[in-house]
């Protein structure tokens, strides 16, 4: 699978993939605002065309105070007065996405599968009933030239019943289920039905169907979880006449392996404790020379398919260059697994906890360790690498009662830059920050003068704040091409008009979904209204660009799937409409 550059152990604001804010309390959202006629309703799997909910009045010339400068999250947003910007037409054929979720069901297994299309959104249909677990397969355009996924979209859902794995075409009409393999046990990661499908996957994004799965599967006696669960290999164009492939129990997979097309080259494995580079179906192997006899585990990728290697011996980091296989050592023992480290095309960076100092070193191997920042002279703290631009690392640094944000330039020879900070004895949330392109830094805080909440974008070069969104949180993000080198989002979706209540944060019926393209951070559009939700706790969004899908929980826990387009205000619509305590979610995307 195609991956990008930067790989940090610590968990920023803004994932690849999703966004979770949780968002406690309940709203004072007028109940006379109209429940959004919908397509799939509780477990009936209706499929009858729904009646768009769109928020009609935030399109075009707004005459809604949402429009007003004065009304603008903190009164800053100078993009969003006058008419909303991003009202262009309607989704074309080229435009045309595919997205898929699932029914929650007690137990915790997915239950049935829908899919729907950016084209026709509020019809969706069934397409698999009473599954156990499901993930999509994503599929996308390789630009060898500029290294980067482009036209991005959901190919085919993969997913498991009664034992058997199956795979289903998001595209196909009618929608039919391959089963792959000959595969009757198949069992869940950890004996989780309802988290990710496989131990490990290698897709092919030009051609999904052509790529790799490894997961468990009952042992002897039968049963999942059980201590003798054994571990299978197919491949996803498999029929059901093709029985899997099994994995030695002496072979701890590393990582999987790209060929310079982006398609799967194979996997890097340990057969005990030697390092060794495994054909796609395992049946071949090489010892990669001169490599120490240890654990490995894979910390990140370079540029032109070299990875980055951490040993569970202590034993230093190494890069393997995957066109001659050669190993080399980028660091000592010093650095081991689990490291807060982040990599960009040619150092790496990470934290040296006994002594609390950032360090850099060359991942040619060539140089020395190199302290680029030191804070060993202050109190005792944990340091975390939250990510990385162009030109700076952002590390967050806790103490016991007090919680910093810093910048720190690449090349060293000046102080780390404060910014932001938050006083944990005054009750204050947690900070919250990811890095921004053009070397900015988004926070989202909750101080004590401001309880909602507020976004603030700031310069990693001076901590100087160049925008605020005040009474606004992050919700999600929109990704148009995936890059070797960045993997920061191409538009970000924030919620603004949030009200105080006894248990933190809570919506109203001005509420709002807005997209901020992130180049100039402009608004681009504002996709739709939260004035119908009641109770609304808990947001995540994502798609690829232009369009995205939410899942909203909201009056008494029900979870439905939403979907709007970056570039059109009023594009905000329901796809389902679940009973109480239950819904839909969407579905994991690898």
């Amino acid at each position: 699978m195609y991956r990008v550059v930067r790989r940090s152990s610590t968990i920023s604001v803004l994932l690849l993939g999703t966004v979770l804010l949780a968002i406690g309390g309940c709203s004072n959202s007028s109940t006379s605002a109209s429940t959004p006629s919908t397509a799939v309703q509780g477990d009936s799997g209706s499929t009858t065309p729904a009646t768009s909910s769109s928020d009609t009045t935030s399109s075009g010339s707004s005459t809604s105070s949402s429009s007003t400068g004065t009304s603008a999250p903190g009164g800053s947003d100078d993009s969003s007065s006058g008419s909303d910007t991003g009202s262009t037409a309607g989704t074309g054929a080229s435009d045309l996405k595919h997205f898929a979720f699932s029914q929650i069901l007690t137990n915790g297994k997915s239950g049935d599968l829908y899919r729907f299309t950016s084209a026709a959104p509020t019809t969706p249909e069934k397409i698999a009933e009473t599954t156990d677990t499901a993930e999509v397969l994503m599929r996308a355009d390789l630009d060898l030239v500029n290294k980067q996924l482009r036209n991005l979209d959901s190919d085919s859902v993969v997913f498991a019943k009664q034992g058997k794995l199956y795979r289903l075409s998001l595209a196909e009409t009618p929608a039919t289920a391959v089963q792959i393999s000959s595969e009757p046990a198949y069992c869940p990661p950890s004996g989780d039905p309802s988290g990710a499908l496989s131990l490990f996957h290698h897709w092919d994004p030009a051609t999904p169907t052509e790529g790799w799965l490894i997961y468990a599967n009952a042992g002897n006696d039968g049963s999942c979880g059980s201590g003798d669960d054994k571990r299978h290999l197919v491949q996803l164009n498999m029929s059901s006449e093709t029985p899997p492939l099994t994995v030695p129990s002496n072979l701890s997979i590393v990582t999987e392996l790209d060929n310079d097309q982006g398609k799967p080259a194979g996997w890097l494995a340990t057969e005990n404790t030697i390092l060794k580079r495994y054909s796609n179906d395992l049946s071949t192997s090489e010892a990669i020379p001169n490599a120490p006899n240890a654990t490995y585990e894979h910390i990140g990728s370079q540029l032109d398919y070299e990875y980055l290697l951490a040993t569970g011996a202590a034993s230093g980091i190494y890069r393997l260059r995957t066109a001659d296989n050669q190993l080399s050592q980028v660091t000592d023992a010093s650095l081991s697994p689990g490291h807060s480290l982040v990599l960009d095309p040619d150092n790496l960076y990470w934290i040296n906890p006994p002594i609390q100092t950032l360090v850099k070193r060359a991942t040619d191997g060539s140089g020395t360790d190199t302290i680029i920042a030191d804070w060993s002279a202050t109190s005792p703290s944990i340091l975390m690498i939250l990510g990385a631009t162009e030109n700076y690392v952002l590390v967050q640094r806790n103490t016991p009662d007090h919680e910093e944000i810093f910048s720190v330039n690449k090349q060293g020879g000046s102080d780390p830059i404060l910014i932001a900070e938050s006083d944990l004895n005054l009750g204050l949330s947690s900070l919250m920050a990811t890095p921004a392109k053009n070397d900015r830094v988004l926070l989202f805080r909750s101080p004590a003068s401001d309880p909602v909440g507020k976004v603030e974008l700031r310069s990693m070069a001076t901590g100087d704040m160049s925008r605020e969104w005040k009474n606004t949180a992050l919700v999600g993000r929109v990704i148009d091409s995936l890059a070797f080198d960045d993997d920061r989002s191409d538009y970000l979706l924030m919620a603004d008009n949030l009200t105080a209540d006894q248990f933190g944060y809570a919506y109203s019926v001005n509420s709002r979904i807005n997209a901020y393209e992130t180049e100039n951070f402009t608004l681009t559009s504002r996709p739709g209204s939260l004035a119908n939700l009641n109770q609304v706790e808990l947001i995540t969004a994502f798609g690829w660009a232009p369009q995205f899908a939410l899942s909203i929980v909201h009056d008494q826990q029900q979870q439905d799937i939403f979907y709007a387009d970056v570039r059109q205000s009023g594009s905000f619509q329901a796809v389902t409409q679940a009973p109480a305590n239950s819904g839909f979610r969407l579905l994991p995307m690898n």
